[in-house]
């Protein structure tokens, strides 16, 4: 059986769902679904999202998908839980690099130290407004480290062949 990382469930949940909303705006059907916490997959399920949070999940067979809601076709597919990348610096690679942890189906990050520690909590807090694509974002805290270090890390980043 090939399997495949259902990814775009993720991506078009982070797009339709940046406001919430009351009534379904995405429907994922005849999806397979796995089960982390079981260690199972549970296939032919439809998956039901409103706003950025699974509204329901049932039996496609019986699982009523309302009227007007986004389809995606998930047969032989596979949807998994957003993954968390627990060790990142997202102030090095800028805004740009936000929508590839989505495209990865990284739905969550922690910063582990932020030279511009306001730029990061920019970034976090425009993704939480619903102004900037990315994922959900948790800081740890500003770097803490000694004065030369962070010299070395500024000269680091005027250089021309620093990204």
């Amino acid at each position: 059986m090939r399997i495949a990382a259902f990814v775009i469930a993720v991506l078009a949940t982070a797009v339709l769902g940046a406001k919430a909303a009351d009534r379904p705006t995405l429907a994922i059907v005849d999806v397979a679904i796995v089960d982390v916490t079981n260690g199972a997959v549970r296939p032919h399920r439809t998956v039901l999202v409103s706003g950025s949070r699974v509204a329901a999940i049932g039996p496609a067979s019986n699982t009523r998908v309302p009227d007007g809601v986004h389809v995606v076709r998930g047969a032989g597919k596979f949807l998994i839980p957003g993954l968390w990348d627990v060790h990142t610096h997202v102030t090095i690679f800028g805004p740009s690099s936000l929508a590839l942890y989505l495209a990865h189906g990284v739905t969550s990050i922690r910063d582990m130290g932020a030279e511009r520690f306001s730029e990061a909590k920019d970034l976090r807090d425009r993704i939480a407004a619903g102004s900037l694509t990315g994922p959900r974002m948790r800081i740890a805290s500003p770097v803490v480290e000694n004065a030369q270090w962070l010299a070395a890390v500024r000269q680091a980043a005027s250089d021309d062949d620093f990204p």
